[in-house]
């Protein structure tokens, strides 16, 4: 009886491990292929443009005109900030400040005139001449009345002055306080050390804003021609030369703009570019300290995960799956190599590329080449699907 039983266990425990089993080998069956598809990722190249920056800093020169109050009074704005104008335009009024009492007195003037010709058309609320102001001088004359107008009018032309553009450009209603030290009149003598953030608010001045003799009202920026004085190391400014072109761009971005080189100038382990630029000057009107990348190189390549790349018989490169599933080591060139993205050259028109210390071409890979992600056993020649 005890003997049945014992094999009755056993017999249960050996069903349990087969169906166990069972379970196991479908688990698997099921996700064989995900670990295999995991495994076998790959993934196209991406075309890239590759460029080597110099991360630094620059002042905008311009040619500023600035134009200041003659008097004190009240800004009329005219124009908008950042529009292009050409010369003899108006910009601004400035209407001295005893055109208040002025302004008073044509209002009351203009209130008088509305009154009589109402009184004189019959449209005057009220039954009766008691029903109309005393201050109405109902036995004026209309003429005395425009007359007076007239005069009144007069005052106020000689006590508003107009400004009117004496050159073309950019009108710009912010003022910084360096529009002398930072201009054309000092182009040559410009050092490093000239170049930094003043951390300075600019003025603006606003329609209605009060302005004092002598205070200015707007500039006008001649879009032309411009200039960038650009700090860089001496390291890098030996690849330069005064009428060499320079390219630069806002940091970070891809918004390269070309410039000649008019000068260098060094000063310790510093220089400083003077560059001259006659494109784009909307983008930077309003600016005077700017971070800039000086863009010293700019190739085409391809883009790919930094993980990809193996090393064989000490050249460095990448596994690719061609159409059969085929396994094929490819050399790489690469450009610039970042933590998890590397830039690699694509070669020539036939794919080829050139190893160092090495005359023989290398086929490297195309646009089109199915890049292993994994590369862990992973090895020339075998055959994955």
């Amino acid at each position: 009886m005890d003997y049945r039983h014992h094999r009755s266990n056993d017999s249960k425990k050996n069903r349990r491990m087969v169906v166990a089993s069972i379970i196991l080998i479908y688990i698997l069956f099921r996700v064989a292929p995900s670990l295999s598809a995991v495994r076998y990722k790959t993934i196209l190249p991406e075309y890239r443009l590759v460029e080597d920056r110099i991360e630094t800093e620059a002042m905008i020169i311009k040619k500023e005109y600035v134009y200041k109050a003659h008097m004190g009074g009240m800004v009329e704005i005219l124009a908008e900030e950042g529009e292009k104008v050409g010369k003899d335009v108006k910009i601004a009024r400035l209407i001295s400040v005893g055109d208040e009492i002025i302004n008073q007195d044509l209002k009351d003037i203009d209130e008088k005139i509305e009154t009589l010709m109402a009184v004189r058309n019959g449209e005057h609320e009220g039954n009766s001449e008691s029903d109309i102001p005393e201050d109405t001088l109902i036995d004026q004359s209309l003429e005395a009345l425009e007359e007076e107008r007239k005069q009144i009018v007069e005052r106020m032309a000689h006590n508003t002055t107009d400004y009117v553009t004496q050159q073309s450009g950019i009108i710009s209603f912010m003022i910084d306080g360096y529009e002398e030290l930072y201009s054309f009149n000092h182009i040559e003598s410009y050092k490093p050390s000239d170049i930094r953030d003043m951390h300075m608010e600019p003025m603006r001045m606003a329609d209605g804003d009060a302005a004092e003799a002598g205070d200015p009202l707007f500039k006008v920026i001649d879009n032309f021609e411009w200039y960038m004085i650009i700090n860089i190391d001496n390291i890098d400014v030996n690849s330069y030369d005064e009428g060499d072109y320079i390219w630069v761009s806002s940091r970070g971005k891809e918004d390269g703009i070309r410039g000649r080189i008019e000068r260098i100038n060094k000063e310790g382990d510093k220089s400083l570019i003077l560059g001259k630029f006659n494109i784009d000057f909307e983008k930077y009107y309003d600016k005077r300290y700017i971070e800039i990348d000086v863009i010293q190189n700019s190739r085409e390549g391809y883009e790919i995960p930094t993980r990809c790349i193996v090393e064989k018989d000490g050249v460095e490169g990448v596994y690719v799956k061609d159409i059969g599933g085929i396994v094929k080591f490819k050399p790489i060139k690469i450009l610039l190599q970042e933590d998890r993205t590397t830039y690699i050259d694509f070669g020539d028109e036939g794919n080829n590329i050139y190893i160092e210390g090495d005359d023989m071409p290398y086929e490297t890979i195309s646009g089109l080449d199915e890049i292993l992600l994994y590369t862990m056993g992973i090895k020339e020649g075998m055959i994955i699907n």
